[in-house]
């Protein structure tokens, strides 16, 4: 028993001792001597052999060391902490925010036999759906019964810059669709190797792709890029979203957010987007082209 009360007595006396040094550095020496003084006299011809002695400066050093690198390891964590994506199993959930307002009469009527052009990223191409004819404006049904032709110009890494100088005659079409702004924004910064394109630059090419439009007398559907999978990505995401909706407003042409469409989850058990948190799954491409199809109506 009074072995192990000298041994008790010594780990409280080496927890005193770290307490003062850490929480209380303006603690005096004598203050700290006492600690010694109160176990001499409770058990004065055994405690010495029980007293772990712990060199004061290199303990401080090592607790230092041990914070800052605390310190930086959490901060790197909270800032990065938006940045993973809400992964699930099979892929990535969106971050669900409120839609934007649309703009614009619908459904759209639409004509047999003339086409629909598709303007966009790798989202309305496919690319990492299998292609095309994976991609949902491929899976439409309105346009299809409508016997529309489906006209999909959209290629992996576009963005409005990249569109609006490339831009080629619409032959004819009926409807454009336009939906670009996720590599605009640059969503994953240090992540990746884009940079985000002007905001003032965004508006004013798009501008130029939806004119060019109207001037071959074509209505023009602006889609905001869709809800990406973090809620760092998101965040930067959002003003293009709202700007391609300015555009809209500005040029009098319909508008819609395909958030939208995230109402048709409840019904799918497979994710929206892929692990990256950027690229919609096949899932996510019947989703969007099952909400689509409400924005349309045979002519």
């Amino acid at each position: 028993m009074k072995r192990s009360l000298e041994a008790v007595l010594s780990c409280m006396k080496m927890c005193l001792h770290a307490a003062l040094w850490q929480a209380t550095r303006h603690v005096s020496c004598a203050a700290v001597s006492r600690l010694d003084d109160l176990a001499v006299l409770l058990m004065p011809h055994k405690i010495r052999q029980y007293i772990i002695r712990i060199d004061r400066p290199k303990f401080t050093r090592f607790a230092a060391c041990a914070a800052i690198l605390f310190l930086i390891a959490g901060g790197t964590i909270l800032a990065l902490r938006d940045e993973v994506p809400l992964w699930r199993a099979g892929g990535t959930d969106p971050v669900r925010s409120a839609p934007l307002p649309a703009l614009g009469a619908y459904p759209i009527a639409l004509a047999a036999g003339r086409p629909i052009v598709f303007l966009g990223d790798s989202n309305t191409a496919g690319t990492r759906t299998g292609g095309p004819h994976r991609a949902y404006p491929a899976l439409l049904a309105v346009p299809a019964r409508a016997a529309a032709i489906i006209d999909n110009r959209a290629f992996g890494g576009a963005t409005v810059p990249l569109v609006a100088q490339g831009l080629s005659p619409f032959s004819r079409a009926q409807v454009v669709v336009v939906m670009l702004g996720t590599n605009d924004a640059a969503p994953r910064r240090y992540l990746g190797k884009r940079h985000p394109v002007a905001l003032d630059d965004f508006r004013i090419r798009l501008t130029t792709v939806v004119r060019n439009a109207m001037g071959e007398g074509v209505k023009v559907l602006i889609l905001a890029a869709p809800p990406a999978g973090s809620v760092a990505m998101n965040a930067r995401i959002a003003p293009y979203r709202h700007a391609a909706r300015d555009v809209a407003a500005q040029t009098g042409v319909h508008f819609h957010d395909p958030a939208a469409s995230l109402d048709g989850l409840k019904h799918e058990s497979a994710a929206f987007l892929l692990h990256d948190g950027l690229h919609v799954s096949d899932a996510g491409q019947a989703i969007l082209a099952r909400w689509l199809d409400t924005l349309f109506v045979e002519g």
